[in-house]
């Protein structure tokens, strides 16, 4: 939370430590440990505020390919704009409306949703760096010929010539 109510018009800076503890407050969050390091910027106008986060850090995910757990250097950066209003409305996500009664930004949703949106779709290893048991073992279980195979049966399969199968059903009601 920062609190923006005494803050001067112009840029003020807010750094956050962001450990382990930080994600216990999410349930089925896939991001559950980590060491970030974010930087806030709000800058203060007399009729809006622009807030600005950047996050690096470092969280423990499991590797796509081997399945072992490794390190994964992440980074990102979010910002949006809070306009002042008759209420308070943050439904959308770049600009808030924020009322008379509001003293504070709270910054946390979006620092963990800047998080879990900087994880890759794709995570493995750097090349060479898998454990190389279950590589070798992948590997022996599955052959480039084993998939061509399949693809080549697919290919060659006969379909029979069913034209009933291609009528649909006002087809049906015409005759």
């Amino acid at each position: 939370m920062i609190p923006f109510i005494g803050l001067k018009l112009g840029v003020h800076h807010f750094d956050f430590q962001i450990e382990d503890t930080f994600f216990q407050d999410f349930e089925f969050s896939e991001v559950t440990a980590g060491d970030f390091q974010v930087q806030v910027q709000v800058e203060k106008k007399s009729t809006m505020m622009e807030v600005s986060i950047q996050m690096t850090g470092v969280t423990p995910i499991i590797c796509d390919k081997c399945g072992d757990e490794m390190k994964l250097e992440v980074e990102g950066n979010d910002h949006w704009v809070i306009k002042w209003g008759e209420q308070t409305e943050d439904e959308e996500d770049e600009v808030w409306i924020f009322g008379p009664k509001e003293h504070f930004i709270d910054v946390k949703h979006r620092i963990y949703e800047l998080i879990q949106l900087s994880i890759p779709a794709k995570r493995v290893h750097d090349e060479g760096e898998c454990n190389q048991e279950v590589i070798a073992k992948l590997n022996q279980l599955s052959t480039s010929e084993d998939a061509d195979t399949q693809w080549i049966s697919l290919k060659n399969m006969e379909l029979e010539n069913n034209t009933d199968l291609l009528l649909d059903d006002d087809s049906d009601e015409e005759e």
